[in-house]
């Protein structure tokens, strides 16, 4: 790219869904690609590689199909997932330098598969769709103050605080 248009970014998007079935994130890594930059989408999904515009879209499936059944076969899951997301994330920043890692929840835990890349320096950003301990609390039928509620509001806490702290540092 020339002085006049900065340099390509290395985008990576850690969601726990198939990108064809998300017009959201679609939307988000199709607008990236057609300015130019080069998304790496980790999800569900099969693999695949889409040029779009003077960008691309490279998809990097680490689950077949989204966890089912009670919340311990969901919590396994999303452990599962969240476990194969952060291998590959690190692996895509050790062959070039990732620009930034953007995590889309549910659940909010998606921003530990950023460890590595943040780390090395680069920005981690979580974008939330749903508010997720209070959907899990419903779908299994929990009391806000349930312990196993607690353990999923957990992640949240733990961004907000580290927003908070960036943002005192900040002045």
């Amino acid at each position: 790219m020339s002085r006049s248009h900065p340099r390509a970014l290395r985008v990576a998007m850690v969601h726990l869904s198939d990108w064809k079935l998300d017009s959201r994130i679609q939307r988000l890594a199709r607008a990236l690609a057609e300015r130019g930059d080069e998304v790496h989408l980790v999800c569900i999904g099969e693999p695949t590689v889409e040029q779009c515009g003077p960008g691309r879209i490279v998809v990097h499936p680490v689950m077949a199909d989204k966890p089912q059944g009670g919340y311990g076969a969901y919590l396994a899951g999303y452990s599962a997932f969240l476990l194969k997301a952060t291998r590959k994330l690190a692996a895509l920043g050790r062959r070039e330098r990732l620009d930034m890692v953007e995590a889309h929840n549910m659940p909010d835990l998606l921003t530990a598969a950023a460890i590595v890349p943040k780390l090395r320096g680069t920005p981690v950003v979580l974008n939330v769709h749903d508010t997720f301990p209070e959907l899990f609390a419903t779908k299994f039928g929990r009391a806000p103050r349930d312990p196993l509620v607690r353990l999923v509001e957990l992640p949240a806490r733990v961004v907000e605080r580290e927003h908070e702290r960036a943002q005192r540092l900040r002045g």
